[in-house]
């Protein structure tokens, strides 16, 4: 049952780009225990995993 039809207030956690990983593809079993349910692997700078949408490759 979707939070509003329950009269409660949903929280939604992500993450933007892939650094909070510290290269380590495991920590994503850690982000999601603390309840991060969203990440986008690249946002505005690149990363090793991704590029970003204001670096030049």
């Amino acid at each position: 049952m979707p939070a509003c039809a329950s009269g409660k207030l949903a929280i939604g956690f992500d993450l933007e780009g892939a650094m909070p990983l510290l290269e380590q593809p495991e920590m994503v079993a850690l982000y999601r225990r603390l309840g991060v349910r969203q990440m986008h692997l690249a946002y505005n700078r690149n990363n090793s995993v991704a590029g970003g949408c204001h670096d030049v490759e």
